[in-house]
């Protein structure tokens, strides 16, 4: 079983890093249409660390977890 993970990761206003993280994401989103959902998710304003808004996109990747079951 493999399991692919969406990491998302941004600057603060106080220049902290964040992670979010999507379980089970598209992987055929192109560069463009994850860049748009960072900046959608920043423009919302709903995620607060250490009392400061996320500021900019920083990066995204891919995680993929291969599961190999014994029994």
């Amino acid at each position: 079983m493999k399991n692919v993970r969406l990491e998302m990761n941004f600057k603060t206003e106080k220049d902290k890093k964040y992670k979010l993280g999507i379980s089970e994401a598209n992987e055929l989103l192109s560069k463009d249409e994850v860049l748009e959902s960072m900046n959608e998710i920043i423009s919302q304003d709903v995620f607060e660390v250490e009392s400061s808004s996320l500021k900019v996109p920083e990066s995204a990747r891919y995680v993929t977890t291969t599961i190999t079951e014994i029994f």
